[in-house]
């Protein structure tokens, strides 16, 4: 079951930035502004930034762990939550070593080179790799590998009982 919310969060992150664009990047919202200053306020109150932090560090955690059972970072499109932020990390990453405004502090970027992402992302920069294109070729493959080994099995599977290679008897002989 889908929680209903009170908000539409695009629409309140639509009205957030456009407010922000308008005053110079600003976050500090009017009194004259009641309805968007209380969603600020209570995203203030449930300490939004904390939450935002443990998720970042689940998702590093939940990419670490993908590595060493994989050897690389790039997920494919069937874990879509991790596979889109590793994506926004790189992207980030990318801006970060072009000396770029990004938003990773320094802690964060180091973490993100030491799992990989500096490599990866080296090599978007320069057009070499491309990771939404790399994991779905990788997804494909997994799954044409999957599809080839299991193959035999399927056809065996659908053998009448009585044809069956691992079972001689007839299904008409069987006196259980």
């Amino acid at each position: 079951m889908k929680l209903k919310s009170q908000y539409d969060f695009e629409k309140v992150y639509a009205e957030l930035d456009n407010y922000r664009k308008q005053h110079d990047g600003s976050l500090i919202i009017s009194i004259d502004n009641a309805a968007l200053a209380r969603i600020v306020d209570s995203l203030i109150s449930c300490d939004i930034e904390d939450l935002a932090r443990k998720r970042w560090s689940h998702l590093l955690k939940e990419l670490e762990a993908f590595k060493e059972e994989h050897g690389h970072i790039h997920v494919p499109v069937t874990r879509p939550t991790l596979g889109d932020w590793v994506r926004e990390q790189l992207n980030n990453y990318k801006l970060h070593l072009q000396n770029l405004p990004n938003p990773l502090t320094k802690k964060r970027a180091k973490l993100l080179a030491d799992i990989g992402v500096d490599e990866v992302a080296r090599k978007m920069i320069k057009g070499e790799d491309d990771i939404g294109d790399i994991s779905d070729k990788k997804e494909v493959k997994i799954k044409e590998e999957q599809e080839n080994s299991n193959h035999g099995q399927d056809k065996m599977e659908n053998l009448p009982l009585q044809t069956h290679p691992i079972n001689n008897n007839s299904a008409s002989n069987y006196t259980g």
